[in-house]
C-alpha cells in the first residue's frame, strides 16, 4: 500500500516527523511501517485501543474501516444484519435487546403466518436465519436469550456484552423470564415447525404470564428514516476488540521529537 505525499507531507497538521516516520490525524509520529500494518486492516484504528489513529481524510478514514453503514467517518450508524441502522435478527420490537417481548411479537407473526410483512420483510424474525418463520425461531430466540448470545446470529457478539441488553420487559424479573422461556423451549424443541396446536400453547404461556405484552413492533421515526431506539442511551459506534498479531509486539508509543 502506497503511502502518497499529501499523507507523508501531512499538509494540513505540518507536523514535521523525523525521517522514516509519518504523522497520524492526531499529529503523533509512528515509524512509517506501522502504517502499512494498520492502515485497511479490517479494523478500525481510531485510538480507541491502541495509541495510533488513522480515522481522518488524510487516511481515507483508515481506508474504509471507521467508515459506518452509511458511509460517514466514525459515524454512529450499524447494520446487526437487516439494514443500515435497523434492528438486527431476535430485536422484533426495536428496542436495542432482547428479552421475553421480542418471543412474543415472534410468537404472535409465526402463529399469523404474517412475519413477511413488517418493515423489514421478515428479517429480524428469521432469528436462526433460513428464510423462513415457524417454531424452530421460536426456539432460537427463547435460546439466545437465555444464554445471552442473540446479537451473535449475524456476527455482532460485541453487543452481547453490554449492559441491560438481556433485561427483562418491567414488571418481571430474571428469573421468572427464565423460567417462562424455559417452559416455551419445553414445548416448542419437540414439536414440529408448523404445528399451530403448539404455536398457541406458547401463545398462551406468554399472554398469561408475561406483564404488559407487546404484540406488534415498535420503531421510532427520525428524519424520515426508521431507526431502532439504543439500547445505550445514545447509538454508539461498536469498535470491534483488536486481536494480536505476529510480528507486531504492541501497540506503538508516538515517536516525536
Amino acid at each position: 500500500m502506497a503511502i502518497n505525499n499529501k499523507i507523508r507531507n501531512r499538509g494540513r497538521l505540518s507536523v514535521d516527523c523525523p525521517d522514516g516516520a509519518i504523522a497520524d490525524c492526531d499529529g503523533n509520529c509512528f515509524p512509517e511501517y506501522w502504517f502499512y500494518t494498520y492502515q485497511g486492516d479490517g479494523w478500525c484504528d481510531d485510538r480507541t485501543l491502541d495509541p495510533i489513529n488513522l480515522a481522518c481524510a488524510e487516511f481515507d478514514c483508515d481506508s474504509g474501516d471507521c467508515r459506518d453503514c452509511f458511509g460517514e467517518c466514525l459515524g454512529p450508524a450499524v447494520d446487526l444484519g437487516c439494514g443500515c441502522n435497523e434492528p438486527g435478527p431476535g430485536d422484533l420490537n426495536g428496542d436495542g435487546g432482547f428479552n421475553v417481548q421480542d418471543v412474543i411479537i415472534l410468537t404472535n407473526c409465526v402463529m399469523a403466518d404474517n412475519c413477511s410483512d413488517a418493515e423489514d420483510g421478515g428479517c429480524a424474525a428469521d432469528t436462526n436465519v433460513d428464510g423462513g418463520w415457524n417454531i424452530m425461531d421460536i426456539v432460537s430466540l427463547a435460546n439466545c436469550v437465555l444464554t445471552n448470545s442473540c446479537a451473535g446470529i449475524n456476527g455482532n457478539s460485541e453487543y452481547d456484552l453490554y449492559e441491560g441488553v438481556y433485561a427483562p420487559p418491567p414488571g418481571l424479573n430474571a428469573v421468572d423470564q427464565k423460567r417462562i422461556l424455559e417452559r416455551v423451549l419445553s414445548i416448542a424443541q419437540n414439536a414440529n415447525p408448523y404445528d399451530k396446536q403448539k404455536q398457541g400453547e406458547i401463545l398462551n404461556i406468554l399472554e398469561r404470564e408475561v406483564p404488559g405484552r407487546k404484540t406488534r413492533p415498535v420503531r421510532k421515526q427520525t428524519g424520515g428514516r426508521t431507526q431502532p431506539v439504543s439500547r445505550r442511551g445514545g447509538r454508539v459506534r461498536p469498535k470491534a476488540v483488536r486481536r494480536q498479531t505476529g510480528g507486531r509486539g504492541g501497540a506503538p508509543k508516538p515517536w516525536n521529537r
